[in-house]
């Protein structure tokens, strides 16, 4: 008795699986956006969606000035640089920002860079929805 439960067990999760497979539809795989390098490369770090509805990230190449950047682009695709890193002399905001960013209570995004600062040895920065930098920390 118990051997036919099983088998009936093994039998009904196993038809459970092939209809749920057959009635599931297929995953796609769709590019919402390729980088040109002017207006980042290289985005090593994941996105941050942003409580605007937008998602936010950072490239650590590429840019304006070749020291990455951090852009929004929207759930449409389309992108906006918002600052883009060694900027300044000696890349003293900051160069290649290689970290996911991270949205702070207050609206702003929260990151780091790994080089450039002070001592070149990277900065911390906060930056609004709009592109206002401002580095926290510069070693």
């Amino acid at each position: 008795m118990k051997l036919r439960t099983m088998k009936l067990r093994t039998i009904s999760v196993f038809l459970f699986c092939i209809l749920t497979a057959a009635i599931a539809p297929a995953q796609t795989f769709h590019t919402v956006h390729s980088f040109k390098g002017t207006e980042g490369a290289n985005p090593y770090a994941g996105l941050v969606h942003g409580t605007d509805g937008n998602l936010y990230g950072t490239t650590i190449d590429g840019g304006a000035n070749g020291g990455g950047n951090v852009f929004k682009i929207t759930l449409g695709g389309k992108v906006t640089s918002l600052y883009d890193f060694c900027s300044q002399p000696n890349c003293t905001d900051g160069e290649y920002p290689v970290t996911v960013l991270v949205e702070g209570t207050d609206g702003n995004f929260y990151g780091t860079a790994q080089s450039g600062g002070s001592s070149n040895y990277g900065t911390v920065f906060k930056i609004t929805p709009s592109g206002n930098v401002a580095q926290l920390f510069r070693n």
